[in-house]
């Protein structure tokens, strides 16, 4: 058996970064670092290998020169598409202050935390604690996509 070499295509398997109840298996082929190509994982027990249209071309998508990478703060007015980079520290500062200052005014309660259901929702369930210590709103959204119909 030959050893691969450095620029053969290696296949990694993973979760669909989307946060849909489905939870979709896939593979992800990687040359020299780089994502050529998503598929589903014909292995899993739900979706057998099919992947959604969103993740069509997702590799696109990774790659594409909008694709948000860092945290932007509006300088302009809504809509008008005017904003600049900021730090992870300075967006968390922002956030933290605009959320303590709307707790200090309204109340905890005037946060309502939003869930949806997926790959995420574990991490999302462990952050409930999180969301308890700021005592935020008891009425807890969890989002489920229902087909058309029923």
């Amino acid at each position: 058996m030959n050893a691969p070499t450095e620029n053969s295509i290696k296949t990694f398997h993973g979760g669909c970064p989307h946060d849909c109840p489905d939870t979709c298996s896939m593979q992800y082929h990687v040359q020299n670092g780089k994502l050529l190509k998503v598929t589903g994982n014909t292995e899993h027990p739900m979706t057998r290998g099919g992947l959604c249209v969103k993740l069509k071309d997702y590799e696109k998508r990774h790659y594409h020169p909008d694709r948000l990478l860092y945290p932007l703060k509006r300088t302009g007015a809504k809509g008008s598409k005017q904003f600049k980079r900021i730090t992870w520290d300075e967006a968390l500062t922002e956030i933290s202050t605009k959320w303590k200052k709307i707790i200090a005014t309204d109340g905890p309660h005037a946060i309502m935390p939003n869930s949806y259901l997926g790959n995420q929702e574990m991490v999302e369930m462990l952050s409930l604690t999180a969301w308890e210590q700021l005592c935020v709103s008891a009425l807890f959204v969890v989002k489920v996509l229902v087909p058309h119909g029923y």
